[in-house]
């Protein structure tokens, strides 16, 4: 007899997962699919075609074996599908792709009266899908489109015919407004968009049914389903997540009283991002890193070690016996809190001549860490003191980095038993639109979750080191050091 269960699907930037949750609350599989890409004229796409292919044929398999219960679709933010008909017009654009910086600079005052921080919640950024859909309206060759999708919704949409935009996808677009949770007409007029978004909805909301009778549920963007999955499995809103893929977002969720979350300019300058969350009148805050994972795979490689667990286990053997902990480098990242949202570069600063790889290495786990610890202390305002402090992703099988993110942020820091969050996140969403109380309970009582402690001994090194970056980040921004490094 087949097990039922329910499906999680989310496209990363590196690989796709589908994960496959049984209703006795435990992980039974999960897949992962290299996420295909593909170059049109120097310009990067998602090679949606071959992606679709590779997802039908796991789910294919998948129905060898499981009767699948629902199913939902997480993705990365800001690329967008062009649809009619049924079916994609052209591939979309990947997330972190800089040819949209041109259209940034032509349509900025009309994102400046249209869509202002106070409005959209948004800092400045070439990334949004508003620049996407503008680049590819100008530039490629298609038919008009009857929507325009976030991934996430466009296999909802592949699969129902519905076009539905999961609210934390729409608050990556630049045409949302996150207090009054709708569209911004008036921007869309201007460009010329207005009936070809879609509709809105909250995470898990059923959409409706394949043609082989599978529920399908939204999912949304990526970090803040697994956001909200966590949220669901421990129940309790009190929770600061660190997601930390090939990008890092940290968020908590705060609800909204009196208009004390209107803020007129980001509640962390100038990078802090404010979203609409799950159900109204709450909002989640977030900052994040660009470059998290893909920066310490850069950095091995950089040093001709291939990044990979092994080598990562190898490279902290030698960091432990240095001895000693202090930053010998530093590092500005494109799209950092010290750079803003400058193109899709890393920068090398203040590095000695005689440094070593463990070094190398050693500054680059600083960096990241003092970077998450900015990030906290200014939501440290916002949450209860109470919150729990939960990370996902790969990074938090490196033992020698969490460890230091533990000490520098003075947490403990919880991590689920499954780096794979936002897949599990996708299927819990299928979990609650199907009001299936009973797996939710047995997921929350199968999940391990693992605790990472403060070391006293490198305390004090942790914080010197932090204290000295936060002096040159300092600098670094007084002087307007950030204008030549575009």
């Amino acid at each position: 007899m087949k097990e039922k269960v329910y499906v999680g699907i989310d496209i990363g930037t590196t690989n796709s997962k589908v994960l496959i949750l049984g209703k006795n609350g435990k992980i039974l599989d999960l897949i992962k699919i290299e996420t295909p890409r593909i170059f049109i004229n120097n310009v990067e796409y998602v090679n949606l075609f071959q992606l679709e292919n590779l997802i039908d044929e796991v789910l294919k398999d998948l129905k060898n074996f499981y009767l699948i219960q629902g199913m939902s679709f997480s993705s990365f933010g800001e690329s967008v599908v062009p649809v009619k008909g049924g079916f994609s017009l052209h591939e979309p654009l990947m997330w972190y792709e800089e040819c949209t910086l041109d259209i940034m600079k032509e349509i900025e005052p009309l994102v400046v009266k249209y869509a202002p921080y106070k409005i959209s919640g948004l800092k400045k950024s070439y990334t949004y899908s508003i620049y996407k859909i503008l680049w590819m309206k100008k530039h490629l060759n298609f038919e008009e489109p009857d929507y325009w999708l976030p991934l996430s919704s466009y296999f909802v949409y592949k699969y129902t015919g519905k076009a539905i935009w999961d609210i934390t996808q729409a608050c990556r677009t630049l045409f949302f407004d996150v207090h009054q949770r709708k569209w911004i007409d008036e921007l869309l007029d201007v460009v010329g968009l207005k009936v070809q978004l879609g509709q809105l909805a909250y995470t898990s909301n059923y959409i409706g049914k394949n043609n082989e009778g599978i529920p399908i549920f939204l999912g949304g963007h990526d970090h803040f389903t697994g956001l909200y999955g966590i949220s669901k499995i421990l129940n309790t809103e009190n929770i600061v997540y660190d997601s930390m893929g090939s990008a890092s977002v940290i968020a908590a969720l705060a609800y909204e009283k009196s208009n004390e979350l209107h803020f007129e300019k980001p509640f962390m300058e100038p990078t802090g991002i404010l979203g609409a969350a799950f159900e109204d009148n709450q909002y989640y805050l977030e900052n994040s890193i660009k470059y998290y994972g893909k920066f310490l795979e850069w950095i091995m490689k950089l040093i001709n070690i291939t990044p990979n667990s092994v080598n990562f286990k190898k490279i902290n053997e030698e960091i432990e016996k240095m001895g000693k902990i202090e930053e010998k480098i530093y590092f500005i990242g494109g799209g950092d809190l010290i750079a803003g949202e400058q193109k899709s570069r890393l920068n090398i600063l203040n590095a000695s001549l005689n440094i070593n790889p463990p070094e190398i290495v050693q500054s680059a786990y600083i960096y990241l860490c003092a970077m998450s610890k900015m990030i906290y202390d200014s939501l440290e305002r916002f949450i209860s003191s109470d919150s729990i402090y939960i990370a996902s992703g790969g990074n938090t099988l490196n033992e020698t980095f969490m460890n230091y993110k533990a000490t520098l942020l003075e947490k403990y820091i919880y991590i689920f038993s499954t780096p794979e969050t936002t897949a599990l996140g996708a299927s819990i969403a299928s979990v609650i639109g199907s009001n299936d109380m009973v797996t939710l309970s047995n997921v929350s009582e199968n999940l391990n979750i693992t605790k990472v402690e403060p070391i006293p001994k490198i305390k004090k090194p942790l914080l010197d080191s932090f204290e000295r970056i936060s002096q040159l980040y300092e600098k670094v921004k007084r002087n307007r050091i950030t204008d030549i490094l575009e």
